[in-house]
């Protein structure tokens, strides 16, 4: 024998209207707009919907729609990102037994020398550099300073030697100091030939030599050259 079918059809209402209304305690009416049927109570406006699974998706879109979008989400997110929030965060990475974990490898001996040796081999040059120029340009100053004295004290030491004169004339030594002359009235006579300076008698004086003279005076007394002649001739 075969059961009966039951079925319980309900009227459809817009969700707008029963929205506004509260029907009989244990009344249920059928909302058309979200698919789903309410349980009213007599007193509640709109009842109570039931959650089919049409319902329910809206009903969960519905709900995350408010985390998604850019306010919402940074509202929520701002209770992750305060100063407070973040210093707790971070306490972990900024303790001494933290910092000293993460530096060492910069810390270490062979990384401070290989740095530090940079740094010195660097400061090195720079200072050589620095003390090569100030030397340089120090004896530039002195030597010309010295250069400028030495030109003021000693005129002549670079000064060209310019000898001239000739036999029975002044003979002048002229320098860039001034000039030394010498000068005969006695028979005497300087000569100059390149660098040699010769000086001449009018004959030959040595103790070997025959001079000749036109008269000869001892002490008070003039001899002539006639009386030397006879003196000669009888000797």
């Amino acid at each position: 024998m075969s059961k009966t079918q039951h079925s319980v059809k309900l009227y459809g209402y817009d969700a707008v209207n029963l929205a506004k209304l509260a029907y009989d305690r244990g009344d249920i009416v059928y909302d058309v707009t979200n698919q789903t049927i309410r349980l009213m109570d007599g007193s509640t406006v709109g009842g109570y919907p039931m959650a089919t699974q049409t319902y329910a998706n809206n009903a969960v879109t519905t709900a995350l729609q408010n985390y998604t979008t850019t306010t919402n989400l940074n509202t929520i997110l701002s209770n992750y990102v305060l100063t407070t929030a973040l210093t707790t965060t971070l306490q972990s990475y900024v303790t001494n037994t933290s910092l000293s974990t993460s530096l060492s490898s910069y810390t270490t001996t062979t990384g401070m020398n290989t740095a530090i040796s940079s740094a010195v081999s660097t400061e090195v040059t720079n200072r050589n550099t620095a003390i090569s120029s100030a030397v340089s340009t120090e004896v530039t100053n002195r030597n010309s300073a010295i250069t400028s004295a030495l030109t003021t004290y000693l005129p002549t030491a670079n000064a060209t030697l310019s000898i001239t004169g000739t036999s029975g004339s002044p003979v002048s030594f002229n320098t860039a100091g001034g000039s030394l002359t010498f000068a005969s009235t006695s028979g005497i006579s300087v000569g100059v030939s390149g660098t040699t300076v010769t000086i001449n008698s009018s004959q030959d004086l040595r103790t070997t030599a025959t001079p000749t003279f036109a008269n000869l005076k001892i002490g008070n007394t003039t001899i002539r050259s006639l009386a030397l002649a006879l003196a000669a001739a009888m000797a």
